[in-house]
């Protein structure tokens, strides 16, 4: 069962959230990261002089980096070294289910960084602010590592916060040590390990810069500059983000220092805000609020006799299936697939909001539910199971997925044979105009059955967003 902070902890949410805290999922991930852009502005006074702690590990790298007379030599080697972070567990923002942290950048990712750093260095720059935007110059970074990255770096002061927020609200607390001080931070209740507790007002959906487009490069007033990138490559900086290679344009931004220099003084200049966990507009948070509380509220009795048995036990499976149909059709619950805009949101605002739901309905039942359960062949969506034989997959799309009918006839199979299960169920979200795609795979699904293979059951949900009764 996902379990808010608040929950772990055992304290009232308000408590948590005047206190600053995000209350995150302890044993979910979440969508959230911390920006680095963000240090700076955070209200929280043990955040302070967290962005100089940022820029001077960067720096530091920067100075290893100049130091080295060539490659692996042992400066260049120190440098690589402090560009090695491992994930830190239990922040709400990620989860290790096995209580150890991973490694958010290992060695062959770090020698990548600090070879950049090299570069960086020969295009005249040594600005640490270089580092909050990796992600736009390194393959393989992304918004999850940066976040990491920034948490490894501000980790003292993370749980300076953590120990503070802990003593005021008498939470019950384990030692960390970290360098020569030592902390005393929330514990979780149930596995006994270290919470972290993260300042709400450094994390955003998305990084201010997660993508080339974010920032213009080149400014409006600079209109020699701004000629001079045309000419290099070949068109408006915008348009080239959509459509040329992060090579190019990283080697056009390194060989060219004043493009450079204008790309850093955008981003330092860009307004920065956190997400608003008030209103969550992306309903990032409220979805298991919502859902769950739907669930207590209509409760679904299921027969616990039935899944001792495999054949009835698909039933069971079938009946929370049923149930998600009708709470997505029927009570609204469709406006958590939509931002507040009513675009749809990724596919796995829906998985989210399935896995509350269900599994709301397997504790309840004393039925096992796992999310993204990796048998050797990708990861299935979720595998319902009562002991070791009892397997049942529970694959979720949306209408606008390109790969409904890669789903059905290779994925959801490769999913089956990995994991051996008993059965299997495909649910088809409709969220776009027309439930054309989704025709196609019920129609495919059907050839395919009376060939004699096995086919998933194939469900069909209408996730499209309906007016309000009070407006009709």
């Amino acid at each position: 069962m996902p379990r808010l902070l608040s929950e772990a902890l055992g304290v009232d949410k308000k408590a948590l959230e005047d206190a600053g805290v995000f209350n995150g999922f302890v044993d979910l991930d979440s969508r959230f990261h911390i920006d680095p852009h963000l240090l700076a502005s955070s209200g929280a006074p043990e955040l302070a002089g967290s962005r100089e702690t940022f820029d001077k590990h960067f720096g530091g790298v920067f100075a290893l980096v100049k130091a080295s007379k060539k490659r692996g030599d042992i400066f260049w080697s120190k440098a690589v070294d402090n560009l090695i972070f491992a994930e830190i567990p239990n922040t709400g923002l990620g989860y290790s289910k096995d209580g150890k942290s991973g490694s958010a950048i290992g060695v062959g990712l770090a020698i990548e960084l600090a070879d950049l750093a090299g570069e960086i260095i020969g295009a005249g720059c040594q600005d640490p602010t270089i580092f909050d935007l990796v992600g736009l110059l390194q393959e393989g970074v992304g918004a999850d590592r940066i976040s990491d990255m920034t948490a490894a770096v501000v980790r003292g002061h993370i749980l300076a916060f953590s120990a503070r927020v802990a003593q005021d609200l008498k939470l019950g607390t384990v030692k960390v040590t970290h360098g020569d001080a030592v902390f005393l931070v929330p514990k979780d209740p149930v596995s006994g390990a270290s919470l972290y507790l993260v300042p709400a007002d450094i994390l955003r959906h998305l990084p201010v810069a997660n993508s080339w487009s974010d920032i213009d490069i080149v400014s409006s007033h600079n209109s020699a500059l701004r000629h001079k990138v045309n000419g290099l490559i070949g068109d408006t900086w915008r348009k080239a983000t959509k459509k040329v290679k992060k090579a190019v344009l990283r080697k056009t931004l390194l060989d060219n220092p004043e493009l450079l220099a204008d790309f850093l003084k955008q981003y330092r200049d860009k307004q920065a805000s956190a997400y608003d966990f008030v209103k969550d507009p992306d309903a990032l948070i409220r979805w298991y609020e919502e859902a769950v509380g739907l669930a207590n509220k209509d409760p679904l009795q299921l027969d616990a006799a039935k899944l001792q048995a495999p054949e009835t036990a698909i039933e069971v499976v079938k009946a929370i299936c049923q149930r998600y149909k009708e709470m997505v059709e029927a009570n609204r619950l469709s406006r958590l697939l939509y931002n507040d805009n009513g675009e749809p949101k990724k596919e796995k605002a829906a998985q989210l909001v399935f896995y509350a739901i269900a599994d709301a309905y397997c504790q309840a039942n004393n039925l096992d539910i796992s999310p993204e359960v990796d048998g050797g062949a990708g990861s299935v969506d979720f595998k319902f199971s009562k002991g070791y034989s009892l397997r049942i997959n529970v694959e979720i799309k949306l209408s606008s997925n390109s790969q409904l009918v890669h789903g059905l006839e290779q994925q959801l199979p490769a999913y089956d044979a990995a994991e051996k299960s008993l059965h299997s169920i495909y649910l088809l979200i409709q969220t776009t105009a027309t439930a054309k795609s989704i025709a196609r795979v019920v129609k495919l699904a059907q050839a395919l059955k009376a060939s004699g293979k096995r086919v998933p059951d194939v469900w069909t949900v209408d996730g499209r967003l309906k007016a309000s009764a009070s407006n009709l």
